[in-house]
C-alpha cells in the first residue's frame, strides 16, 4: 500500500527535516555572520553554489547562521562562465571595512582586478576583516599578492 501524505498532514513533531516553508534565506541583520561575495566576470557558478548551498542548508537545520551578499565591481549584474547572468546585491566599493569577503573568479581573475580594487581589499584586511579566494582567484599570483600585502596568513585548499 502507497499513502502520499502532503506536507501540510504531517505533524510536526514526527517530521525529521525543516519543513519546506522555513525561511532558507536571511538578512544580514537576521544573521549571526554575513558573507560577502566579490564575483569576478566568467565566475564560476559551480564555485558560487557549492559555496553557498551549505550556508543555505546550516540556517535550515540550524538556528539563523548565516547571510550573503553578493556584489559585483559596478553593483550590476555579472555573467558567469556559463553565460548565466546573476544579479548581485551591492557593488564593491560599498563592502564593510570589516567584512568577510570571499572572491569568486574563473580562468583569469587578475585580468579584472584594478588597483584600486586592491584598496578596497587592503581595507578590508587594515579593519580585520577576512578575505578569501574561492575558484582560480585562489591560485592565481595576484591573489598570493592580496593577501601578502594585507599582512594576512595564507591559506588554500583545492577540491
Amino acid at each position: 500500500m502507497l499513502i502520499i501524505l502532503a506536507m501540510n498532514d504531517v505533524v510536526d513533531t514526527l517530521w525529521p527535516y525543516p519543513r519546506p516553508d522555513s525561511p532558507p534565506l536571511l538578512t544580514p541583520e537576521q544573521a549571526q555572520h554575513t558573507l560577502d561575495v566579490w564575483l569576478l566576470p566568467n565566475f564560476s557558478m559551480l564555485t558560487l553554489f557549492c559555496m553557498l548551498e551549505p550556508l543555505r542548508v546550516a540556517n535550515r537545520f540550524g538556528s539563523d547562521l548565516f547571510a550573503w551578499r553578493l556584489r559585483s565591481l559596478d553593483g550590476k549584474g555579472i555573467v558567469a562562465s556559463n553565460g548565466v547572468s546573476i544579479e548581485v546585491n551591492a557593488d564593491l566599493s560599498g563592502v564593510p571595512d570589516d567584512a568577510s569577503l570571499m572572491v569568486v573568479s574563473s580562468y583569469q581573475p587578475e585580468a579584472d582586478v584594478s588597483a584600486q580594487d586592491h584598496a578596497v581589499l587592503r581595507r578590508i584586511a587594515a579593519h580585520g576583516g577576512w578575505l578569501g579566494g574561492a575558484g582560480n582567484s585562489a591560485f592565481h599570483p595576484g591573489a598570493r599578492r592580496w593577501i601578502s600585502t594585507c599582512a594576512m596568513p595564507a591559506c588554500r585548499a583545492a577540491w
